[in-house]
């Protein structure tokens, strides 16, 4: 079984033998070599396994995994490192650890196990968009991360998206409303700003608000860009 890899590594000597190695293996492969690219990689949504060194200049490839973790947790992720970056974090979230330099047949080997694991896991129930849409929560300017039929992937301060609480999402740029309630969070910067994983509450018989419609009108531009938004007449 064969998925898209993303491999982000600064080193270009190492990035170039893992990418080899992999598309040799029938796998494909995309490669960056920041977090900031990794980053708008990610958001397309295409990737099957996460391979990220843990030295990425100013960030940490452990960040990479925690946020890449919150967005989608069905991406398989891998790691890759010198002896001593490796921490209980990643025991933690059982993420393999490799040290450098690392071999064809490790990442290869490696690689496919996490594809295995991936294909052992239950499917989405609905699939996900990813948007950047310009919400309001109890007066609280929120951002909308992706959506699908049943629920939504916010961005924005913790408060009001709390565990628990029943959320009325506006979303002005399509002229809708939709309540929703929060069920996770999960930290994103020191400043109180979280993600928060919100399931749509079906609307009371006899509305018109008809979200499927909603989300079936948002097409995704190429090349990693913002949505193209067809307002609904």
């Amino acid at each position: 079984m064969h998925g898209t890899v993303l491999i982000v590594d600064p080193d270009p000597e190492q990035a170039l033998t893992l990418r080899d190695s992999l598309i040799a293996e029938g796998h494909v492969v995309q490669v960056a070599q920041t977090f900031q690219a990794a980053v708008q990689t990610l958001a397309v949504g295409a990737v099957g396994v996460l391979v990220t060194a843990v030295r990425l200049g100013a960030f940490n490839g452990l960040h990479l995994v925690i946020r890449n973790r919150a967005l989608d947790p069905h991406i398989r992720c891998i790691v890759i490192g010198r002896p001593t970056d490796r921490c209980c974090d990643l025991d933690r979230m059982g993420v393999p650890f490799l040290e450098k330099p690392v071999d064809a047949s490790t990442i290869a080997a490696a690689v496919s196990q996490e594809i295995d694991k991936a294909a052992e896991q239950p499917l989405r129930r609905w699939p996900r968009k990813p948007v950047h849409l310009a919400a309001v929560v109890s007066d609280a300017d929120i951002d909308i991360v992706d959506l699908s039929y049943g629920g939504l992937r916010l961005q924005g301060r913790e408060t009001p998206l709390r565990v628990g609480t029943e959320l009325t999402v506006s979303v002005p740029s399509l002229g809708v409303s939709v309540t929703a309630v929060a069920r996770w969070t999960k930290p994103l910067h020191q400043d109180g700003e979280v993600w928060c994983g919100a399931e749509i509450v079906d609307p009371p018989a006899g509305t018109t608000n008809d979200w499927k419609g909603i989300v079936d009108s948002l097409d995704l531009a190429r090349g990693g860009e913002k949505p193209v938004v067809y307002r609904r007449l």
